[in-house]
């Protein structure tokens, strides 16, 4: 049985690797949309929001040049 075991590590400790591989830009694109849709649907009614507070949560467009000028730990930071 411990034999099974560190032979199951050993298989998968290269895939670790793979995983901790940087987002790519259409990746970090596809999470953000999918974040900020979640809060529209989620939270108080967005054309409220919009028109009354003047946040528009779907204009995405300064946050995606933050994104795109940082690494991923520094995009999740923040």
């Amino acid at each position: 049985m411990r034999r099974l075991g560190i032979a199951l590590l050993l298989a998968l400790s290269p895939l670790a690797a793979i995983a901790q591989e940087p987002l790519t830009t259409s990746q970090r694109n596809a999470d953000l949309a999918e974040l900020a849709s979640q809060y529209a649907k989620n939270h108080a009614p967005y054309e409220w929001k919009r028109d009354v507070v003047g946040f528009d949560l779907l204009r995405l467009t300064p946050w995606l040049q933050r994104i795109h000028h940082s690494d991923d730990l520094d995009f999740r930071r923040r």
